[in-house]
C-alpha cells in the first residue's frame, strides 16, 4: 500500500494482525457476510416496514450510511466497496449451480455498459425519487443481487464485475482522487491465467496459459485472460 511517491509502501501483509486476515483464505467472505446481512435487512424493511424513508432501513442504509462509508473509504484507502461486496456471494453461488461456460458478448465488451447503467441510475434516482421510497429501494437491491446471479451463471470469468456492475465502475473511477492505493507487492509474482478453471498453476486439458509478458504456453483452445495472485 502506497500513500504517495515519496513515501515508502507499507506491506499489509506484514501488518500484525491484519495480515494474518488478509491471508486467511476466508477473509473476503467474512467481510461480505455482514454486508449481505445489511442487504437483507434492506429489503425485508423496505417490504414490509414504513413507507416513511426516514423510518425505514431502505430509505436510510443505502442512501445516507452506505454513502457516506463508501465516500470516506475512496478518501482514505481507495476502493474498500469491492473488497467486501455482498454482491460476489450470489456470483459464486451460481458458478457452483451452472456451468458459467459461454464468453461475454463481443459487442457488450469494455465498460460501455456499465457507464450506461451509470447514468440510468442517476436518472431513475431523480426521476423516481428513490430515496424517498423504502419500496422501490428495495427491489432495486433485488434487481441487483438477482443480475449478479444470472450474469455469472452462463458467462465465463467475472463477467457482472467487469462488464456490467455500475457500482464497481463509480467507485473504480472515484478512488482515482485516493491518497492512497492497495497494489501488487512483487508485481513478478503475478501471471495471467487463460482459463476460470485454472487455480494455481493447476492446468486442466484444453485450455492455455499466458505468462505477465504475454508469452503463451499452448495446451489446446483459449480461455479468458485475468490475473491470479501465485
Amino acid at each position: 500500500m502506497s500513500a504517495s511517491p515519496s513515501r515508502a509502501p507499507v506491506d499489509l501483509l506484514r501488518v500484525p494482525g491484519l495480515g494474518r486476515f488478509l491471508r486467511w483464505k476466508h477473509a473476503r467472505t467474512t467481510l461480505q457476510v455482514p454486508f449481505l446481512l445489511l442487504a437483507a435487512l434492506v429489503v425485508f424493511d423496505g417490504l414490509t416496514g414504513p413507507a416513511d424513508a426516514p423510518r425505514n432501513a431502505a430509505g436510510v442504509l443505502p442512501w445516507i450510511h452506505a454513502r457516506g462509508f463508501v465516500a470516506l473509504a475512496l478518501l482514505v484507502a481507495g476502493n474498500l466497496f469491492c473488497l467486501a461486496c455482498p454482491f460476489m456471494l450470489p456470483r459464486r453461488l451460481a458458478k457452483k449451480l451452472f456451468p458459467a461456460d459461454r464468453l461475454w458478448p463481443a459487442w457488450l465488451r469494455g465498460k460501455w455498459l456499465a457507464v450506461a447503467l451509470v447514468v440510468l441510475f442517476f436518472w431513475v434516482y431523480e426521476a423516481w425519487d428513490l430515496w424517498a421510497s423504502p419500496w422501490l429501494t428495495a427491489w432495486l437491491v433485488v434487481g441487483y443481487f438477482l443480475a449478479a446471479f444470472v450474469v455469472d451463471a452462463f458467462f465465463r470469468g467475472a463477467a457482472f464485475c467487469k462488464h456490467v456492475c455500475p457500482i464497481g465502475q463509480f467507485n473504480f473511477v472515484n478512488g482515482l482522487v485516493s491518497p492512497a492505493e492497495v497494489a501488487v507487492r512483487d508485481p513478478g509474482r503475478v501471471r495471467v491465467v487463460r482459463d476460470e478453471g485454472l487455480h494455481h498453476g493447476a492446468l486442466r486439458a484444453g485450455r492455455g496459459v499466458a505468462t505477465a509478458t504475454g508469452r503463451r504456453r499452448r495446451a489446446g483452445g483459449a480461455g479468458t485472460a485475468r490475473a491470479e495472485r501465485l
